[in-house]
């Protein structure tokens, strides 16, 4: 997987989903709100949160918002690892 290839659809990351929402409810903030503040459609802002799209300026952007490390709130990914979390996913 090309790091930059915009046709990838990633599995659902629920590390870094779980992650962002926590630092979401210690801002008293929703994805809608935090989209708003930094300019960027839900849309994107919940791909970006479930980990569907990578996007290192967004998720620099949503990590410095929440004052948090981009590294804590989006952990980097091994192909392995994202191999196995399609694999869960398809088994679903």
């Amino acid at each position: 997987m090309k790091q930059g290839d915009r046709h990838i659809l990633y599995p659902i990351d629920k590390e870094r989903k779980k992650r962002v929402k926590i630092a979401l409810i210690n801002k008293y903030m929703t994805a809608s709100n935090l989209a708003q503040e930094i300019g960027i459609s839900r849309y994107m802002i919940n791909r970006v949160i479930n980990g569907r799209r990578r996007s290192k300026k967004t998720e620099q952007r949503i990590a410095e918002y929440l004052g948090e490390s981009t590294d804590y709130l989006f952990p980097p990914r091994t192909s392995k690892q994202i191999k196995k979390m399609i694999k869960l996913e398809m088994s679903k």
